[in-house]
């Protein structure tokens, strides 16, 4: 929305707003050292919000986010913006792992177009898509997954290295490491340089060939349990905080984040990404056909 447009929420709302924001910038650890950053952070909130949401999208938000549906899409529309304003103005993210590449892209990436065909069976998924997705461990004490998709590059979440220093992909009990080399933290992409050659990678088909409907496959680290696999079926192409998602029927738990979600011809779809907090099996995952840095 362009800055002529932007919308004007109630005065006193903002004002109590801007209060709120400023009391827990001050007392957020993360915000440590850097407090005097918290009224240009608290104003680019407001500022950006104004610019991009409804007023009943962020009142919804609050009101969500008070009866504990941290989840809800009205609090991912908000936390999209707070993300930004985060990134922005508190340099609050990935810090010394941060890139330069701010994209979260890489180039290269091999498409497979045309459909899924015939349907594999789940062990035939399994064993054709599995060799591609690696654990990730940060030294920050998270860990997610990855999808390697050429000898070098994989695909993840940028919120698994968060305040980290050092990134480990680990398979099989062998541990490689990795770099950062390209990164969108408000849209959580984020990519990955594998130390060694990876033996396996997986192909990605296309964000509009996808169907509402279609059967697909999640295979990640749930709980550290290294390659699970889960099923479940594509429930809704939704857009998001401006960020086009695939909405599914997949587990997932912490772990989960940065792994693959795969069609029933194994063609990597997405990396799945986050759920809905108190809704069983309402889950989103980031389309891969968005890591490519070129135009498929």
């Amino acid at each position: 929305m362009p800055a002529e447009a932007q919308q004007s929420y109630p005065a006193v709302f903002i004002s109590q707003w801007q209060n709120a924001c400023l009391g827990a910038c001050g007392t957020n650890p993360a915000y440590k050292g850097r407090e005097a950053g918290c009224p240009t952070y608290c104003a680019c909130v407001v500022h950006d919000a104004q610019a991009s949401l409804p007023f009943d999208v962020v009142l919804q938000a609050n009101r969500d986010v008070q009866s504990g549906d941290a989840r809800s899409e009205s609090v991912q529309k908000l936390d999209h913006v707070l993300r930004r304003c985060q990134v922005r103005v508190m340099n609050v993210g990935l810090g010394p792992l941060a890139p330069t590449d701010r994209s979260g892209q890489v180039a290269g990436i091999p498409f497979r177009r045309g459909g899924i065909g015939r349907e594999l069976s789940t062990d035939v998924v399994y064993a054709r898509a599995a060799p591609a997705v690696y654990v990730v461990r940060s030294d920050n004490g998270r860990l997610g997954s990855a999808v390697a998709v050429s000898a070098r590059a994989l695909l993840t979440n940028c919120h698994i290295m968060a305040g980290g220093t050092a990134i480990t992909l680990e398979r099989a009990g062998v541990r490689r490491g990795a770099s950062l080399v390209s990164a969108d933290e408000v849209a959580d992409r984020c990519i990955l340089r594998s130390e060694a050659p990876l033996p396996a990678w997986a192909g990605v088909r296309p964000y509009a060939d996808l169907k509402v409907g279609e059967h697909v496959y999640a295979i990640g680290s749930p709980a550290g349990l290294e390659l699970s696999i889960a099923d479940g079926i594509v429930t809704a192409k939704p857009v998001i905080a401006d960020q086009r998602v695939i909405q599914t029927s997949v587990p997932l738990m912490v772990g989960s984040s940065g792994g693959g979600l795969f069609d029933a011809a194994a063609n990597l779809i997405g990396i799945t990404t986050f759920q809905l907090k108190g809704a069983q099996n309402v889950t989103f995952a980031i389309p891969a056909e968005d890591y490519a840095k070129a135009a498929p």
